[in-house]
C-alpha cells in the first residue's frame, strides 16, 4: 500500500513509486511526518550495521578479494561491488556479502536491485518492517520493540497495553485511505478498538456467545458449535495460509517414480475427504498456489484435464499405475506427523485410502519435540531418517513460496546443506527451467509451475 505502483525491470531489479502525502502517526519523536523512499533504505542499513555490531563483525569473507574469488563470473562480481561502491550502498552485512541493495534516488523511487536473477523479485517489498530513524536515534535497541515506542503508517496507533490481558488502538486521524465506496470519508470509522486476551476456550466462546465481543476468529469445529447455539452471528469462511500437505521423497524409490505419486493422488476421494473431515467446508485445491493469490491461482475446474482428473477418484487407474511402475502388489511406508486430533484423522483418512491400491501405511504420530527433532534430523543431518511420508502445513502464504522454498532447497542439498521447506526433495531441471523467463511474466511463469507441479503431483495433496 506504501507504494501506489511498480515497475519489473528484469530478474535483477525492480523499481517502487512511493506513494506521495502518507504519513507517520503523530506520536513522538516521529511526529507525524511524511514517509519517504528514504525511510526504507535507512532502516536497512541501521539494520545491517546493528546486526554486524552484535555479531562481532565477524564475516564469511573477510575482504572483497575472497567474495570476488568465490563468484563464478568475476567480471560481473567487480561491476556489482562497483555498483554498490558510487550509490555507497553498504556491501558487507553481518556475515555475508549483501548481494542485494535497496535504493532511494529521490523521495519517492524505491530500487530494489540483487546480483543474482531471483523470480521473486516481485514480493521482494510486499512487506517487511520499517522503523522510522528517529526511534533508534532516541531509544536503545533493547527497548525498540516495547508498545509504546511503536510508530507506523497505518490505520491505528497502540495507547495502551496490558500483559496477557489486552491492547488498546486509537484512529490515526492521518491515515492515507479513504472509503473507495465514499472518498470523502478518511478511513478507519471506528475511533477505538481494544483486542482482549482470552487465553480459557470456553471463556473466548461464553464472550461471543453474549455479544460481549464483537469480533472473533476460530476453527470450523468451534465455529459450528457456536452457529448452533447462536444462529444470529454473522461469519465469513476464510482459508488459512498454510495447506496440509503429505510431502513423499521425490528421490528416492517408490516415490521417485511419478506414476507412484499420481496413483496416490487418484486413490484419494478428494471429495469424500472435505465431506468427511471438514463437513463439506473445505477447498480442495490449496497447493501450491492458494486461492487468495487470484491473479495466479488457477481454479480446479479450469485446470487441463491432466492436473484436474488426479484431484478426482479413479481407483482402478490408480491401481494400474502401481502396476506400470512395478509395484503390482503395492509396498510398506511409514507417515508422521503431530498428535493433533486433525492430524491424526487426516493420516488415518490417508491410510485407509492407499490400502485399496495395496500401500500398506503405518500412522507414527509424534509428540511436538519428537517431531520437531524428526524434522530437524531430515533437514540437518545425514543418514537422513525421513524416507516415507510426512503429513504437515506448507506454509503458501506468498505465490512463489513453494516454488522457491523447493529450488532453494534442491540449491542447499546440492552444498550439502538441506532446507526444510525441501521435505520432498524436488530436484526438476524442467522445473527449475520454468524459472529463467522474463520476470515481467510473473503471473504466468506461476500459472505454468502450478500446473507442472500439480501434474507431477510433486506433493500428494490430501
Amino acid at each position: 500500500m506504501l507504494a501506489e505502483s511498480w515497475e519489473i525491470v528484469d530478474l535483477h531489479t525492480i523499481i517502487y513509486h512511493i506513494r506521495e502525502g502518507v504519513r507517520w502517526q503523530d506520536v513522538a519523536p516521529v511526529n507525524g511526518r511524511e514517509f519517504v523512499a528514504a525511510d526504507v533504505t535507512n532502516y536497512i542499513d541501521w539494520r545491517i550495521q546493528a546486526d554486524r555490531e552484535q555479531s562481532g563483525d565477524e564475516t564469511v569473507y573477510s575482504d572483497q578479494e575472497d567474495w570476488l574469488a568465490a563468484r563464478a563470473d568475476e567480471t560481473s562480481a567487480q561491476a556489482w561491488v562497483a555498483e554498490i561502491e558510487e550509490l555507497g550502498v553498504e556491501l558487507w552485512s553481518a556475515v555475508s556479502p549483501n548481494e542485494s541493495y535497496w535504493h532511494a534516488p529521490d523521495k519517492y523511487t524505491l530500487i530494489y536491485k540483487t546480483y543474482n536473477e531471483k523470480f521473486n523479485n516481485v514480493t521482494a517489498g510486499s512487506g517487511f518492517l520499517i522503523w522510522p530513524h528517529e526511534l533508534w536515534e532516541s531509544y536503545p535497541e533493547e527497548d525498540l520493540n516495547d508498545w509504546d515506542k511503536q510508530c507506523g503508517t497505518g490505520p491505528y496507533y497502540v495507547v495502551d497495553h496490558v500483559s496477557e490481558s489486552s491492547m488498546t488502538f486509537e484512529r490515526n486521524p492521518n491515515y492515507f485511505k479513504s472509503d473507495p465506496l465514499h472518498p470523502e470519508n478518511q478511513l478507519p470509522y471506528v475511533q477505538t478498538v481494544i483486542a482482549l486476551a482470552i487465553p480459557d476456550q470456553s471463556t473466548y466462546m461464553a464472550a461471543i456467545r453474549t455479544h460481549k465481543i464483537d469480533y472473533a476468529s476460530m476453527g470450523l469445529s468451534d465455529a459450528q458449535t457456536l452457529l448452533r447455539s447462536n444462529p444470529e452471528l454473522l461469519y465469513d469462511e476464510f482459508l488459512p495460509p498454510t495447506s496440509n500437505v503429505t510431502f513423499v521423497r521425490n528421490d528416492i524409490p517408490p516415490f521417485d517414480d511419478v506414476r507412484v505419486r499420481q496413483a496416490m493422488m487418484l486413490a484419494l476421494d478428494h471429495e469424500a475427504i472435505a465431506d468427511e473431515l471438514y463437513d463439506g467446508h473445505a477447498t480442495i485445491l490449496t497447493w501450491p498456489i492458494m486461492p487468495q493469490w487470484r491473479f495466479s491461482y488457477t481454479p480446479l475446474e479450469e485446470l487441463p484435464e491432466s492436473a484436474r482428473k488426479l484431484y478426482e477418484y479413479h481407483p482402478d487407474e490408480a491401481k494400474q499405475l502401481m502396476i506400470d511402475a512395478g509395484y503390482p502388489n503395492g509396498f510398506k511406508t511409514s507417515i508422521y506427523s503431530w498428535t493433533y486430533p486433525s492430524r491424526v484423522e487426516s493420516m488415518l483418512i490417508i491410510k485407509e485410502y492407499l490400502a485399496e491400491i495395496d500401500i500398506d501405511v503405518t500412522v507414527v504420530p509424534m509428540q511436538g519435540s519428537e517431531y520437531v527433532s524428526l524434522l530437524l534430523n531430515t533437514v540437518w543431518l545425514e543418514g537422513d531418517p525421513f524416507e516415507h511420508m510426512m503429513l504437515d502445513f506448507f506454509n503458501n502464504s506468498q505465490e512463489y513460496y513453494p516454488f522457491s522454498n523447493y529450488l532453494g532447497g534442491v540449491a542447499e542439498w546440492e552444498t550439502g546443506r538441506g532446507s526444510g521447506l525441501n521435505l520432498a526433495r524436488v530436484d526438476d531441471q524442467e522445473f527449475r527451467d520454468l524459472f529463467a523467463v522474463d520476470g515481467k511474466n510473473y503471473y504466468g511463469i506461476l500459472d505454468e509451475m502450478e500446473r507442472y507441479a500439480l501434474i507431477k503431483a510433486l506433493n500428494v495433496k490430501a
